[in-house]
């Protein structure tokens, strides 16, 4: 909880420092529209349920195309997977998989698809733009517990199918620098069948949703840096409360005009 609540102070003074500025979303011009893939190095920690956490660091990139005017439309493509690869291969190099300290398995990012997000500008001034739009992806999910002297794996676990409501917001602070900030909440509605030694399923278990938000805080140069948290809804009676935090900076890289 005080991660999330430190994430959102800093969106708002953010936010409250553009008061002192007069500038707006034009004067970026290309640096704002243009500026179409990030490249960015990134630092993973997962929280799985009750029992510690894991992660690594990863390279990653993002599709990332702002329009500031009005009925425009806003994409964000990005795979996780591609950036977790890395720091799990590393992982499994020193014996350890997705483990914590504990030696249980965990998993929680993204499938072969990834995460999208489609906005269109209901709201456009000078300095502040809202986007609303859906939210679409996949999920490898999984974790396991120990109850008593046995280790097991609990629901929800597999790989599922998400969609849902997604909101973005940019606000222009001025001196170059504006903030995009987001969130997007996926509901489950498709999953592979999963099969493992130590899991057995509990029928009709409800399927999970997933929270998303973040925000960027970029300037005009290209480089940027920003948080995002991914939290497991978990609906039925596990109570599994896993969370995946990633820290990523880099640099947004010009594409061609439109």
């Amino acid at each position: 909880m005080r991660i999330h609540k430190s994430l959102f102070c800093l969106v708002f003074l953010g936010m409250a420092a553009g008061v002192f500025a007069q500038s707006s979303f034009s004067d970026l011009g290309d640096d704002f529209e243009e500026r179409d893939f990030k490249l960015f190095l990134r630092r993973t920690t997962v929280f799985p349920d009750k029992d510690g956490s894991y992660g690594g660091i990863s390279i990653n990139g993002q599709l990332a195309i702002n329009k500031y005017e009005k009925g425009r439309a806003c994409i964000r493509y990005e795979n996780p997977t591609l950036g977790d690869f890395v720091f799990i291969l590393a992982r499994l190099i020193n014996g350890k998989s997705t483990q914590t300290a504990s030696g249980l398995e965990h998993a929680y990012g993204a499938g072969f698809m990834g995460w999208f997000q489609g906005h269109k500008n209901v709201v456009a001034t000078s300095r502040f733009i809202l986007s609303p739009g859906i939210s679409f992806g996949d999920y490898i999910f999984g974790v396991e517990r120990k109850i008593s002297s046995s280790v097991v794996a609990l629901d929800p676990i597999g790989y599922f199918i998400a969609a849902g409501p997604s909101l973005m917001t940019n606000y222009y602070v001025g001196y170059g620098f504006w903030v995009d900030a987001y969130v997007n909440y996926d509901l489950a509605f498709g999953k592979v069948k999963f099969e493992r030694g130590n899991y057995t399923p509990i029928e009709n278990y409800p399927k999970p949703h997933f929270l998303q938000y973040g925000f960027d805080i970029h300037h005009k140069s290209g480089f940027f840096i920003g948080p995002r948290i991914n939290s497991v809804v978990d609906r039925g009676s596990n109570n599994v409360t896993a969370m995946r935090l990633d820290i990523s900076a880099g640099y947004c890289f010009k594409g061609k005009k439109n």
